[in-house]
């Protein structure tokens, strides 16, 4: 399963996503929704960073797409809030980031 279209737009990254990718293990079925295999990244769930996030921002500019293993080692949550006009679930995570080079990755947590 791949993330909705609408998330991976919202996210600026439908062109970087290679469609019909599955995880090679199985993901917790509140994760599956959000799986995403970017030509960059390899196998990913798209989160919303909750250590950066600024309450009152649209999420939009939060939304990345993280190693599964990062995202499983830091645990996740999944909470409704609103994504532009909607309200929608989304997978919320803590994991190292910068502003000036992006999400910061363990090399070991990567996975094509």
């Amino acid at each position: 399963m791949t993330a909705p279209v609408a998330l991976l737009r919202l996210a600026g990254l439908e062109r970087i996503v290679v469609p019909g990718k599955r995880y090679p293990a199985p993901l917790p079925p509140d994760l599956e929704a959000y799986y995403c295999y970017t030509l960059d990244g390899g196998h990913s769930i798209l989160v919303a960073l909750e250590n950066v996030y600024r309450e009152g921002e649209p999420v939009r500019g939060y939304l990345v797409p993280a190693p599964v293993r990062a995202v499983l080692r830091a645990g996740y949550s999944v909470k409704q809030c609103r994504v532009g006009n909607d309200v929608r679930a989304l997978v919320w995570c803590r994991l190292p980031y910068s502003p000036e080079i992006g999400l910061l990755e363990d090399p070991g947590d990567s996975e094509y």
